[in-house]
C-alpha cells in the first residue's frame, strides 16, 4: 500500500477566498476579453470600409471607376513605400545603436579607470 497519500491541487480563480493576484483567471473572462478586442477591430475595419466604398459608389455614378481604382493603387503604394523606407531607417538606424552601445559602454569603463580624478 502507498503510505504517502497523492496531494491533488485545486487551481483557485481569482475572487475565491484566500486567493491571491497571482492565480490564473477564468476561461471566461479571456473569452470575454477576446470577443470585446475582436468587436472593436470590427468596428474599426467597418468605418475604414466605408468611406472607400462611398467613394466607389459615387464615382461609379459619374463612370469614374478607373479613376477611382487609379487613386485607390496611388495611395497603397505611396502608403507601402513610406512604410518600407521608415522600417529600413529605423531598423538600420536601431542596428547601428545596438552594435555600438556595446563598445561604448566597454569604452566608458575604461576611460572611468585611467581617469585623472577618479
Amino acid at each position: 500500500m502507498n503510505e504517502n497519500p497523492t496531494v491533488v491541487a485545486r487551481r483557485r480563480w481569482i475572487g475565491d477566498e484566500k486567493g491571491d493576484a497571482t492565480e490564473i483567471h477564468p476561461p471566461s473572462r479571456h473569452l470575454l476579453r477576446l470577443i470585446i478586442v475582436a468587436a472593436i477591430l470590427l468596428v474599426v475595419i467597418l468605418v475604414g470600409i466605408a468611406g472607400y466604398l462611398e467613394q466607389w459608389l459615387w464615382m461609379r455614378q459619374l463612370d469614374y471607376t478607373g479613376i477611382f481604382w487609379t487613386l485607390l493603387s496611388v495611395q497603397w503604394a505611396m502608403s507601402c513605400s513610406a512604410f518600407v523606407f521608415v522600417f529600413l531607417y529605423l531598423w538600420i538606424n536601431l542596428r547601428h545603436t545596438a552594435k555600438n552601445s556595446g563598445e561604448q559602454g566597454n569604452q566608458r569603463v575604461r576611460n572611468d579607470r585611467c581617469s585623472l580624478w577618479g
